[in-house]
């Protein structure tokens, strides 16, 4: 496992980053922006399918607007992130420092200007973040009279939702305000629970040789499959760093839960667990519509793996654009890893509006790339509708955020652990079609990309025929299966059997928290060290264990 985990550190001189800045100016062009990008200018922008427009908002309505200050020096900064997470590039790991990404990225005085805009006029500031992103609230009447949108309303009959429209009265700043997220947001999207596997059973009751989940194991089990006892021995417990993990809506007992899990399987404490609402925040929402289950597997599945290590959960309002809330989190700059167990489906996102997609996938990669030229890890779950699943044709659709060249997505496989010896054997998660119900879909999603191009570390590999020449997912895989499952917590300490890409990506966020312990660095982005492995013949099935029996349609 230590040679996936070699790093090279140094010091970063003055003189040789004003070098790589006069380089990248000469060659590369920056990116100019437009406050017309996507923007519906007079007419109520088209709905989601099955969604009808049915008016518009009163005045008096609060909502809240996010508003974007266009980064400096963009392709300078992808620049960057290629050339510090290139294993055998003279910057790699030499992690930008937050004033160095302040200098170079941040657009301040303009930034200043619209805050003073909006106060002078009656909005009020929730937050910010890298001195470009602006999170507020107001009534309709403010921001129709001076940020000049309007607002539509749209219904499918039991659940509505609301987009703005128009051209921003800003320049080229960009204003967004809808709550389309939170309708896509409204359940955990790649959590596997006991009523998934309850329907499963009534389905299946007196059927000939089929299989349910009875069996489940602590996720402490997974400590020796994934080689963590190793770095236990030598003291590696991910002391002195800190996991982030993002979920939504909140979990009101989670701090009690932690601690009943640690006296059920023998773990200490962690030394710090924080909780960082981003945006307005009542966690009581979180046990009616599942994300509270889904942050006590995230939770106690990172500690399990990494029990030293602190965790910080930040719980952000699904009403946000994914973008405000990584920008938040890279502002932050208080973790080293960043867990995401949720995703829309590419097949969603081309269903939406310009703007929507523009501040949850376009603007969201830019800070994704922020984080990662200060060492900050992404990893995001890639789903459970295997390889045809989320999408109404053969193909099949991949998620976002997994799909970002710029976060590390993290497939399922199923474990299989022989007790009490803790012998294990590995395959990969193939559903029986169980998952969703009565849907013949294998288990981890994986498939290419339609949005996000090859990145520059796949383009040793071929991509299928037929298939766009787009980012390829997942990158690399760990237990997801529910047969077995993990057992967790849940609300009011409720035992549970649960599954899903939902638990690989905390398990490889606490697996790498042991590394940055072990190697005493941040990792940043680990993509392309991954695919250098995998091409190298004395490394790879060493550091990265080819996975070589099960199916995943139509892969």
């Amino acid at each position: 496992m230590h040679s996936m985990l070699m790093i090279h550190v140094g010091e970063f001189t003055v003189r040789y980053l004003a070098l790589i800045i006069i380089l990248a100016y000469a060659s590369i062009p920056l990116i100019t922006h437009s406050s017309s990008i996507g923007m519906q200018i007079n007419n109520p922008p088209p709905s989601l399918g099955g969604y009808s427009y049915v008016g518009s908002l009163s005045n008096d309505t609060n909502v809240i607007v996010t508003v974007h200050v266009p980064l400096r020096n963009i392709n300078l900064l992808y620049q960057y992130v290629e050339l510090i997470s290139n294993p055998g590039s003279p910057m790699y790991h030499h992690f930008l420092s937050k004033a160095q990404v302040a200098s170079l990225f941040y657009p301040v005085d303009e930034f200043n200007n619209v805050i003073a805009f909006l106060k002078d006029h009656g909005f009020k500031i929730l937050f910010t973040a890298a001195d470009s992103i602006i999170v507020a609230e107001g009534n309709v009447s403010l921001v129709e009279r001076y940020l000049g949108l309007r607002y539509a309303v749209y219904s499918n009959g039991s659940v509505s939702f609301y987009e703005s429209y128009g051209e921003p009265k800003l320049g080229n700043i960009m204003v967004y305000s809808s709550n389309i997220t939170m309708l896509l947001l409204e359940n955990p999207p790649f959590l596997i629970t006991g009523s998934e596997l309850s329907s499963l059973r009534n389905i299946i009751r007196g059927g000939v040789n089929l299989t349910y989940p009875i069996e489940a194991y602590w996720p402490t089990v997974l400590q020796r499959v994934y080689n963590a006892t190793a770095l236990y021995k030598m003291g590696y417990y991910g002391q002195n760093y800190t996991i982030g993990i993002i979920d939504f809506f909140g979990d009101p007992y989670i701090i009690d839960q932690l601690m009943q899990f640690d006296n059920e399987t023998g773990l200490p404490n962690p030394p710090g667990f924080n909780i960082v609402p981003i945006g307005p925040y009542n966690p009581n929402l979180g046990v009616y519509n599942g994300w509270a289950y889904e942050i006590s597997l995230d939770v106690e599945v990172a500690h399990a793996i990494a029990p030293k290590a602190n965790i910080t959960l930040y719980v952000a309002n699904p009403a946000l654009p994914l973008a405000a809330i990584i920008a938040y989190i890279v502002d932050q700059g208080s973790v080293n890893v960043v867990s995401q167990s949720f995703g829309f489906s590419e097949s969603i996102l081309s269903m939406v509006n310009g703007p929507a997609f523009y501040f949850n996938v376009f603007l969201t990669d830019e800070y994704y790339a922020l984080g990662s030229v200060e060492g900050i890890t992404f990893i995001a779950s890639s789903g459970d509708g295997g390889g045809a699943g989320y999408s109404n044709g053969p193909i099949g659709s991949v998620v976002y955020p997994s799909v970002s060249p710029y976060v590390t997505a993290v497939g399922g496989t199923t474990a299989y652990v022989q007790l009490p010896n803790g012998s294990y054997y590995q395959t990969a998660w193939s559903s029986y079609g169980f998952i969703p119900l009565n849907m013949n879909l294998g288990g981890s999603t994986g498939g290419v990309s339609i949005i996000e191009p090859k990145p520059w570390y796949q383009l040793k590999i071929a991509t299928p025929r037929s298939y766009p020449f787009g980012r390829m997912t997942p990158d690399i895989s760990m237990d997801a299966s529910p047969y077995p499952g993990l057992l967790i917590l849940g609300p009011a300490n409720t035992l549970l059997i649960t599954g899903g890409t939902s638990a690989a990506s905390p398990l490889l966020a606490g697996l790498l928290t042991l590394v940055m312990d072990y190697v005493h660095s941040s990792l940043g982005l680990i993509n392309p060290s991954l695919y250098s492995i995998a091409g190298n013949i004395n490394e790879y099935g060493k550091a990265i264990i080819p996975i070589t029996f099960g199916y995943n349609i139509p892969w």
